[in-house]
């Protein structure tokens, strides 16, 4: 309900698909899921929040966006790992690779986004 702070369990889905993360395995649901019920559970148990079955209130989602975005570090962490490895470059090489393509990402993108922006104001 818009206005109290509180979002409904179901929006979540679509809320976490907006902020760039995707679900695609039924077990990445589950845990999404099994997450909002560990929140609710240490609300409860801390008295903080009397919310019905369907809601979540803005620290429950917090608690499961901060998983969310582990996973994802954890992830790349891993990726970048086996490519290191893989490629027998050194610690120092891969990390001024990393560098540089988030340069040009950051850059690519900011012109992006002046692009549609200009866009917008046409």
């Amino acid at each position: 309900p818009q206005g109290t702070g509180r979002i409904r369990v179901g929006q979540v889905p679509r809320l976490v698909a907006e902020l760039g993360f995707h679900l695609r395995t039924a077990e990445e649901k589950q845990n999404i899921a099994r997450q909002l019920d560990d929140a609710r559970a240490v609300a409860a148990e801390r008295g903080t929040c009397a919310l019905e079955a369907s809601q979540l209130d803005f620290w429950m989602l917090v608690h499961v966006l901060r998983d969310l975005f582990r996973r994802d570090d954890r992830q790349v962490f891993d990726k970048v790992t086996r490519a290191a490895q893989q490629s027998r470059f050194k610690a120092n090489e891969v990390a001024g690779f990393q560098e540089i393509f988030l340069g040009w990402h950051d850059h690519d993108h900011c012109r992006f986004a002046d692009a549609s922006a200009d866009q917008d104001d046409e």
